[in-house]
């Protein structure tokens, strides 16, 4: 991305920022905005694959400043979030609550995102992925909420889908996380069944039931002693 497209998401981040902006209302529909023509589009918007690659796709210090400053305008833009920074993409997402909504499904939010910061806590070299599961599904267990199977998180940077892929329920994935990789933490919980089925825009998932849905998601890179969340603002 050139600094004309950069400078254009910024703008979009600072309108999203302004105060005197009209706050989100049930039955809003905000207006359509088209993405610049220089901004490129994802390779999976026009095949629908993935191109699953190598699960660490950070291997230098500039790559790294460059990883850090597309998860930064992720987290600026989180509406935006996922869009191609220099090269690398940021990937992260929030539950916004519009109106009057229900105590149950404030909790539903709450839990969910109580699931991905202690998952997040676990972070580390040598850390099995499939932990990140346990840790989630042991809270949701808890507050008898289910967790959705179909989503997963994955590996982000140069391509937006990647290795590793991050169950967010129990699993029995074998392998360990490792300094360099950089992969969402993305737990989906429902208020009742996990099954779901998808519109005909081929983008939008429902459960089948009706139940409602909740969703919190950062980027996390793993370090030689720890970790570091990318999309925090």
């Amino acid at each position: 991305m050139g600094r004309r497209g950069l400078a254009e998401l910024i703008n979009v981040g600072k309108q999203r920022r302004d105060p005197g902006r009209e706050l989100l209302k049930p039955g809003q529909l905000s207006p359509r905005l088209d993405v610049p023509a220089n901004i490129q589009r994802p390779p999976y918007v026009d095949t629908g694959e993935n191109p699953w690659i190598e699960d660490i796709q950070v291997h230098t210090k500039d790559e790294l400043k460059k990883m850090r400053a597309a998860c930064k305008l992720g987290a600026e833009v989180r509406e935006f979030a996922g869009t191609l920074v220099k090269g690398y993409h940021g990937d992260t997402s929030k539950m916004f609550l519009v109106g009057n909504v229900s105590e149950k499904a404030q909790d539903l939010c709450r839990v969910t995102k109580h699931c991905l910061d202690e998952a997040m806590k676990i972070c580390g070299p040598g850390v099995p992925i499939k932990e990140v599961g346990k840790v989630i599904h042991g809270i949701a267990d808890k507050h008898k909420y289910g967790v959705v199977r179909e989503f997963v998180g994955h590996g982000v940077g140069r391509h937006f889908h990647s290795m590793p892929t991050v169950p967010h329920c129990r699993n029995s994935e074998q392998s360990n996380m490792t300094p360099g990789q950089t992969f969402t933490i993305e737990p989906m919980l429902t208020e009742r069944g996990v099954k779901g089925r998808m519109w005909r825009d081929n983008w939008t998932v429902v459960t089948t039931d009706g139940g409602l849905a909740a969703q919190y998601e950062h980027t996390i890179y793993i370090t030689e002693n720890g970790h570091e969340v990318l999309t925090l603002p």
